[in-house]
């Protein structure tokens, strides 16, 4: 009877105030660090239990040989009854305590999982983020180099269009000095055919003999009669009246015939400077045109270089905004990795808490098995009792004996609800650490909320620079598009550049010939005024 009592409440308390408590040969203690001791002690303590338990079953065979005058036999099977009753509820009540601490550690270890796993996947998104603002950055590098290299074409364009306004300001002198000359040609032309014109007069009024014979034609120097235009012509000479034909007769036929064909000449040539002055005026209006256009075009350039200058400023400040982002995502990823150093320390401490109270859990399911066993032994050792009771001990010696062990019952309760009290005790410890627990995940918690917070700033962030980058791309095709008009006008000025440069080597012509015309005339004035000269003598000779 006793002996159930003693084995079902052992305690031993250490040298540091420790309460090692056992129930039904298991043992628990308050710190879980110290897994390898706790063996030992388990073992000591059940080898004590077990002499203990042999002696008490001594004085209580002693005890009841003396209590058999007394006691019936219903009472004492009524008592082991009510004690087994009490070792089962308390049995029960312990088995409960451990499945609830079992569900409770496994909530946790669930909880915690779950955490990692958020936080495993935060890091995921994280490093996500970070991929994709590189990404990002290697786009505005990209476009930023792009840019460059339509800044330096657009500067190559602005110097080539230089070039071009100085080349047809050029062209406009050189078309001004043209005119000039044509004005000066013309004004020479029509004084010189006033000359001629007195003179064929007064050669009119003259009376000349015909001549014996026509005379052929003799100026064929410097080219003018052997082109292809005087080849065909019929040269007639014509009779001058009284003219030394030696001297005077073959230049005036050759005049006569040279200036029959140059009036037809200068006819065509006067059409031709009616169409060339009527080109010439459309020419006018297109270099105006084309110089208006040339200025909006300046205005132009003026204006993209301010704005690659804008988006330089852009670009610098994006990389800034970029470099700050990354520093900020690896001071992220550090605290994160601290966390999550923290997290696994707690998750390996939990870990062996758990696994030293699986051990102890079988230790007391070995126990309550050893337990129920020795419950089944009961009935024979109450027929091993019934046999000892036939040796008879003395009342005195038996009472004492009962004596000491109520005694010792009263100490085990002592000892029982010191136990029960130190347990309430580490309960509460427990339930405070498990306050903090929830403390340190409510701070997680407000964490998570500011990185999100964070992450939603970012994200706003992306979004505008990716604003910036359609901004950017349409700026682009707006420059491509004015690129390509911009070649169309150089290609149009260049045409109409090699069409000025052949109309002035057609002008250049035109001028050599006249020149040589010009010559000529020259040469006839000079002979017209011999010619007078002569006149002159010959009247003072009549």
């Amino acid at each position: 009877m006793a002996s159930t009592d003693l084995k079902s409440k052992d305690y031993n308390i250490n040298k540091s105030g420790q309460i090692e408590y056992k129930e039904f040969g298991g043992q628990f203690s308050g710190k879980s660090k110290k897994g390898k001791k706790r063996s030992k002690e388990v073992h000591f303590n059940n080898l004590s239990n077990e002499n203990s338990n042999q002696n008490l079953l001594n004085l209580i065979t002693i005890s009841d040989s003396h209590e058999v005058k007394n006691k019936t036999k219903s009472e004492i099977k009524q008592k082991l009854k009510r004690r087994i009753k009490r070792l089962r509820k308390e049995n029960t009540i312990l088995s409960q305590k451990l499945q609830t601490n079992d569900d409770f550690y496994n909530k946790k270890i669930s909880e915690s999982g779950e955490l990692l796993k958020s936080i495993n996947k935060y890091n995921e998104d994280l490093g996500n983020e970070n991929r994709l603002l590189k990404l990002e950055c290697a786009n505005f590098a990209s476009c930023q180099k792009e840019l460059e290299l339509v800044r330096r074409k657009c500067t190559c364009m602005k110097v080539t269009l230089e070039k071009t306004t100085t080349e047809l300001k050029y062209y406009k002198e050189r078309n001004h000095e043209l005119e000039n000359d044509l004005q000066m040609l013309k004004n020479i032309v029509y004084r010189l055919n006033l000359h001629l014109e007195r003179y064929q007069e007064k050669l009119k009024n003259l009376t000349t003999p015909k001549h014996e014979q026509p005379v052929k034609s003799l100026i064929t120097h410097n080219g003018i009669l052997q082109s292809k235009e005087h080849e065909d012509h019929q040269h007639v000479p014509i009779t001058w009246g009284k003219v030394n034909v030696h001297t005077l007769g073959p230049l005036l036929d050759a005049y006569q015939e040279t200036v029959l064909e140059k009036e037809s000449v200068i006819e065509e040539y006067e059409n031709a400077m009616a169409n060339f002055t009527l080109e010439f005026k459309k020419i006018a209006e297109e270099n105006e045109l084309l110089h208006e256009k040339l200025t909006e075009d300046e205005g132009c350039s003026i204006k993209l270089t301010a704005q690659m200058e804008k988006l330089t400023q852009d670009l610098v400040l994006s990389k800034k905004q970029n470099d700050l982002l990354s520093k900020k995502c690896s001071l992220k990823q550090k605290k994160m990795d601290e966390v999550l150093e923290i997290y696994q320390q707690k998750v390996h401490q939990m870990k062996v808490d758990h696994s030293t109270l699986l051990e102890e859990y079988h230790k007391c399911k070995i126990e309550i098995n050893s337990l129920k066993e020795k419950n089944r032994m009961l009935p024979e050792l109450q027929e091993e009792i019934n046999k000892q009771r036939e040796i008879l001990i003395p009342v005195n010696v038996h009472e004492a004996r009962v004596n000491e062990c109520k005694r010792w019952y009263e100490e085990l309760k002592l000892q029982y609800d010191a136990e029960k009290t130190k347990l309430s005790e580490n309960a509460s410890i427990l339930s405070n650490e498990v306050e903090n627990l929830k403390k340190q995940i409510l701070y997680l918690n407000s964490e998570k909320s500011e990185f999100q917070q964070k992450l939603q700033q970012e994200e706003v962030t992306v979004q505008e620079l990716k604003k910036r980058c359609e901004n950017f791309k349409r700026i682009l095709r707006s420059l491509h598009v004015e690129k390509r008009a911009f070649k169309k006008h150089l290609r149009k000025t260049m045409n109409f550049a090699r069409d000025l440069v052949e109309e002035q080597e057609s002008l250049l012509k035109a001028l050599y010939g006249r020149d040589l015309r010009t010559e000529m005339k020259n040469k006839f004035v000079k002979g017209a005024l011999k010619m007078h000269n002569l006149k002159s003598q010959v009247r003072i000779a009549n």
